[in-house]
């Protein structure tokens, strides 16, 4: 486990007796992170220490044989930018059309939702509405605590972190923070505001990928 996360009471976590097999699930799949900016290295490090099996992503074709997708935190118009002239998202939009979850957490929440600061954004492929840098500056980043739907708590860092300001009928609101939507989920989509990766956020990951994986 990465540290600081060891002890960690995740929201998600499965029982002991399903460890052994739940290990074998991860081995078999392979999580790509996107790669071509952002941050890449702490999701990396987290998949690995969990027995994940891990690819980074920087063009279309790396998509190929895996089973579950991470945007993660970075600046969002460069991702947005790299999305869309380098035909990433083309092969993105083949590769979802195969049931496949995806999440993007902070900038890849920017990137996939489908209204960014009142304006229509053409990557977005959630029905989600949100502010960029809505809580501040980076100087401004701070821990908040994230209250998920069945009672259990964790401590989230957010960072330039954007607001949910509006979700579509099919959005389910997984977690808040201060009364505000902190993770979304529409079908085998994920959104999370906060970096989970930093802190208390590893349970999330069998959530979004391992769980998901079950349903299918």
């Amino acid at each position: 486990m990465v540290e600081g996360l060891a002890e960690s009471r995740n929201p998600y976590e499965g029982n002991r007796d399903d460890r052994r097999n739940d290990q074998r699930k991860r081995e078999s799949v392979i999580i790509g992170i996107v790669a071509f900016q952002g941050a890449c290295r702490e999701h990396e490090t987290l998949l690995l220490k969990r027995g994940w099996s891990v690819r980074r992503i920087l063009k279309g074709e790396d998509l190929e044989g895996t089973k579950g997708l991470i945007f993660p935190g970075g600046e969002s118009t460069v991702m947005k930018r790299f999305f869309e002239e380098e035909g990433f998202q083309k092969a993105f939009r083949r590769w979802r059309d195969k049931g496949h979850p995806f999440w993007g957490i902070c900038a890849g929440a920017v990137l996939l939702s489908q209204k960014v600061d009142g304006r229509i954004n053409p990557c977005g492929v959630i029905d989600v509405s949100l502010e960029r840098n809505a809580y501040g500056r980076h100087r401004e980043s701070d821990s908040r605590k994230i209250a998920f739907n069945d009672g259990t708590t964790v401590e989230g860092i957010f960072i330039r972190a954007p607001r949910i300001t509006e979700t579509g009928a099919s959005v389910h609101i997984e977690a808040r923070s201060e009364g505000d939507p902190v993770v979304l989920r529409d079908g085998k989509a994920w959104l999370t505001t906060w970096h989970p990766e930093l802190r208390d956020g590893a349970g999330l990951y069998e959530k979004v990928f391992l769980q998901s994986h079950g349903d299918s």
